[in-house]
């Protein structure tokens, strides 16, 4: 088979037309990568990669249309099926965190467009195993498809995109992809195993980090008192109360801060102090907790020494702001 040429199907219309939707679906993709590296940045320990996505160009939809048999005539409404123009994939570490990663994707992306789930776990014929989601801007009738699965799974989906997706397969090898993806299967629960145990020793450590941080000197009522006098004067967050103090007071050590001058050094950050006033206003997030505004300017601290910056502190802090705000809404209806 020939290589495939535009002027074999395209009249000047239809190649107009399917450029004006390739750019829309561009537009609302990176709406859509931009909230998913958020969400990917604030929970290392759910998703161990960023994001990874592309846009389908006109020589692949065509190509797809010619090895789906579709006519020339059918061409204008061959589009308008297609789901995946936009697609991204997020990798998760076990299977049991895929109830976490979709209450995570559906706070984070709800405001973006109307999510549908597609398919969820189970490995198929061909060996395939990932939850599928369907993000829909009604307004510009755009989609994007979205893909999470485990780091299992996606070796398995790396090792056999052309042994199996690309080409056809002999029943030999389509068996023994399949067994292989059980493999893999049996290989993620292995690894939740392991990732437990890590968690345990992980909280172990930093039980012992935190107890380091009031040996240091750092007490509640010490904290209390540069909290009040840096973040309350800026009417920032909701009042302090026992609970929040001593949840804040061990999540320290996650931070680096070990004395009250690191404490003080933080949270006397009038730049950020004043953005992330601005976007809480903007978002009529007045009751936000105490420390969800301490965790912000975590993340404005360990972004000014990144370089790496995927967004601009400003474009971040509101993020964060926002997703907080649903993050709430979606507590209190449960």
């Amino acid at each position: 088979m020939r290589t495939i040429e535009l002027n074999d199907f395209l009249e000047p219309d239809f190649l107009q037309f399917l450029k004006n939707i390739i750019t829309l679906h561009k537009k609302f993709y990176k709406k859509v990568d931009l909230r998913l590296k958020l969400i990917c940045d604030n929970n290392p320990e759910i998703f161990r990669r960023p994001p990874t996505g592309r846009i389908k160009g006109i020589t692949s939809i065509l190509r797809n249309m010619q090895n789906e048999g579709k006519s020339y005539r059918s061409k204008w409404s061959y589009i308008s099926t297609l789901n995946d123009l936009a697609g991204t994939r997020l990798t998760i570490a076990t299977k049991d965190q895929f109830t976490k990663a979709d209450k995570l994707i559906k706070t984070g992306l709800n405001s973006i467009g109307k999510l549908k789930k597609k398919r969820t776990s189970g490995i198929d014929n061909r060996g395939y195993d990932a939850v599928h989601y369907l993000l829909k801007d009604t307004v510009n009738n755009c989609t994007c498809e979205i893909q999470i699965r485990t780091l299992t799974q996606d070796l398995w989906a790396v090792f056999s995109h052309y042994e199996s997706y690309k080409y056809v397969s002999s029943s030999p090898t389509k068996r023994d992809l399949v067994n292989f993806s059980h493999l893999m299967n049996v290989s993620d629960k292995y690894a939740h195993e392991i990732k437990e145990r890590k968690i345990k020793e992980a909280e172990q450590w930093h039980k012992e980090k935190a107890k380091a941080v009031e040996e240091k000197g750092i007490t509640f009522s010490e904290f209390e008192w540069v909290w009040r006098k840096s973040i309350i004067d800026f009417k920032l967050g909701s009042e302090f109360n026992v609970l929040d103090l001593c949840y804040t007071l061990k999540q320290l050590s996650l931070y680096d801060i070990y004395s009250l001058k690191d404490v003080m050094s933080l949270i006397q950050k009038k730049d950020y102090l004043i953005i992330i006033k601005q976007s809480i206003r903007k978002h009529k997030f007045l009751n936000i907790p105490f420390h969800k505004v301490f965790y912000i300017l975590c993340k404005c601290h360990r972004h000014s020494k990144s370089a790496f910056e995927v967004v601009p502190i400003s474009q971040e802090i509101d993020n964060l702001v926002y997703f907080f705000k649903q993050e709430e809404k979606l507590q209190n209806i449960h």
